[in-house]
């Protein structure tokens, strides 16, 4: 399906104006290749997912670190940045560091586990709560990317996200701040 609009230039008028007519055609038109389009959706979905649900502390463990309590104890949180790295962003093809766009700390998936009793389960749970949301009849897995640490004073400026791996979906609030003595932690999927 792929939508075509005639347009005729008016005599007389500047280029770029279309008959008023041609215009109530042509989105006439957008409108039913629309309808037709949405009417062949198997499961309408959201764009997004939100809900609550009772959480159980995981075990967090970093290497270099070893467990971590959950809430975050400050002296914790020192040794987190002391294994961290700066964390890039990126520009097109580029990933810079720079600390006026992102200031924060990252360490890798690779470094952290997560577990717990209860933790696949919850997991789960949470990752069948968003497919239903979403609408996606497909299998969805969530992946630990890297484990994002926020001291106090660090950011992210206003940014588009990407995607960090083939049907990667994310969502604004991929950032789960904790607020502790004034230092603020999160992860990112």
């Amino acid at each position: 399906m792929q939508p075509c609009i005639e347009r005729e230039l008016i005599g007389g008028q500047a280029p770029g104006r279309y008959a008023p007519r041609d215009r109530e055609q042509a989105m006439l038109s957008i409108a039913n290749d629309l309808a037709e389009g949405l009417s062949t959706l198997r499961r309408p979905g959201d764009f997004f997912a939100s809900g609550t649900i009772e959480l159980m502390a995981p075990l967090l463990e970093v290497a270099g670190v070893g467990p971590v309590a959950l809430p975050l104890l400050p002296v914790q949180a020192e040794q987190l940045v002391a294994v961290a790295e700066r964390a890039p962003y990126g520009r097109g093809e580029e990933t810079l560091v720079d600390t006026a766009v992102r200031r924060t700390w990252q360490i890798g998936a690779d470094q952290v586990r997560i577990q717990g009793k209860h933790w696949t389960r919850t997991v789960d749970s949470i990752l069948a709560r968003v497919a239903e949301g979403l609408g996606v009849d497909e299998p969805v897995a969530a992946d630990l990317f890297k484990l994002l640490v926020y001291d106090q004073g660090c950011f992210f400026v206003s940014h588009r996200d990407t995607e960090e791996s083939t049907g990667d979906v994310r969502h604004p609030g991929d950032r789960a701040p904790v607020d502790l003595s004034g230092r603020r932690f999160g992860h990112a999927p």
